[in-house]
């Protein structure tokens, strides 16, 4: 991959990017979903052919072009571009705290930024760790910063540390590189290609990278760890952070696991791919190996919907949404421990539980090849860590409760 210098450019949206209406939909069931729940998860090429082969995989009637028309996406906030990478903020409106991040490239540069690694970032922290001029937040992205966000451009030191630190996770996520750039091949993924969708996406809401195989659908579960200050102290988050009500000191046995169940569609494929269920939050990536057009995404989130029409062969593009929704870092255990509230994780419902979906079309033509990925959370469930007493947890004590009440 080459290193080109970076540029900065905040610009009206591409004419290629447009979007449709909502969909309304139910969450999925893995033993049996319904014709409404998944489409055709297209064929893989041979070298694949080992994909589970149960009902729920077989290939149906590719999802129809949208009878409605399309409408433009949301409005575009700001833009970092480098060779052919690009990041993208978008956002309606009225979408509150969630900001659509765009990752888009090729395999022939470095991407701007990994999707595990933006996910983890509010929307002005994003544009903080990878902009040119850190601190020169556009207005309308600067619109939507909060208190801390505020508080983090107004602290030089806060800024130049924010940038190590996502430099460090990029540098790890990026650490086996694209490989050999390759010619691109028809009907199939060079290995450059698969390396770079797989490095793009991450983990997302699973155990390992598995984007860029043939899996089809999935329900996975992703362990996260709770403890003292976070990852400072070893965790991926903090634990009983709160001061606002009585919380004895913890102590060291103090360790709470959370499980992330998500729902999710790997494919590789000369289809054209769908997946739609319930979920808090939604990604995707969407690569188009080799194509003689152009692919065409389709995403929703609750009422945010949209399409993206063109994306050219040789392209990738992946969108994580910044905000709210991620579960691991909404539950009450990061705050508090007091009253048995370090095991309340977050259900299947509530109001971020929406429709999700994400589709393609335009990817079922002579020798046309693509790369599909998308997660859904579902729920994250929480237990006591390896002391299983919360018993153990607490120093001292106080006359409304303890950490075990």
């Amino acid at each position: 991959m080459t290193n080109t210098p970076r540029t900065r450019i905040i610009a009206v949206a591409p004419l290629l990017l447009t979007c449709v209406a909502f969909t309304a939909s139910t969450a999925c069931d893995l033993e049996e979903p319904g014709e409404d729940e998944f489409a055709d998860l297209g064929q893989p090429e041979e070298a694949a052919e080992a994909a589970p082969e149960d009902g729920w995989l077989e290939p149906s009637e590719a999802p129809s072009e949208s009878e409605e028309g399309v409408r433009d996406l949301p409005p575009l906030l700001a833009r970092v571009e480098r060779g052919t990478a690009s990041v993208e903020w978008r956002a309606p409106e009225d979408s509150g705290e969630d900001v659509f991040l765009f990752i888009s490239g090729t395999d022939a540069d470095q991407p701007i930024i990994d999707m595990d690694t933006a996910e983890g970032l509010s929307a002005v922290e994003a544009w903080v760790a990878i902009a040119d001029e850190p601190t020169l937040v556009p207005p309308l992205l600067l619109e939507r910063a909060s208190v801390s966000d505020r508080e983090l451009l107004a602290d030089s030191v806060r800024v130049e540390a924010l940038r190590e630190e996502v430099e460090d996770k990029m540098q790890l996520a990026f650490e086996a590189g694209a490989g050999e750039l390759q010619t691109h091949a028809v009907g199939t993924c060079t290995t450059s290609q698969t390396n770079t969708a797989r490095n793009v996406y991450g983990n997302g809401y699973t155990p390992t990278s598995t984007c860029g195989q043939h899996l089809g659908f999935r329900t996975t579960n992703k362990s996260y760890l709770y403890c003292g200050d976070g990852e400072s102290d070893g965790c991926d988050y903090p634990l009983g952070q709160s001061e606002n009500m009585c919380i004895p000191a913890l102590t060291d046995n103090a360790l709470v696991y959370g499980s992330l169940e998500a729902f999710g569609m790997r494919s590789r494929t000369a289809g054209n791919p769908s997946m739609q269920a319930g979920g808090h939050r939604i990604r995707s990536l969407t690569y188009n190996c080799h194509n003689n057009g152009n692919v065409n995404i389709h995403m929703e989130y609750g009422a945010d919907d949209w399409d993206y029409t063109g994306l050219e062969s040789g392209y990738y593009l992946g969108v994580v949404i910044l905000g709210s929704g991620h579960l691991p870092k909404r539950v009450t255990a990061i705050d508090l421990v007091a009253y048995n509230l370090w095991d309340n994780g977050i259900g299947a419902s509530g109001s971020t539980y929406k429709t999700t979906r994400y589709s393609i079309t335009g990817n079922a033509g002579n020798g046309d090849f693509g790369i599909f990925c998308t997660d859904t959370q579902k729920s994250i469930s929480m237990s006591a860590g390896p002391t299983a007493n919360p018993h153990s947890w607490c120093i001292g004590s106080c006359s409304v409760g303890n950490c075990w009440d």
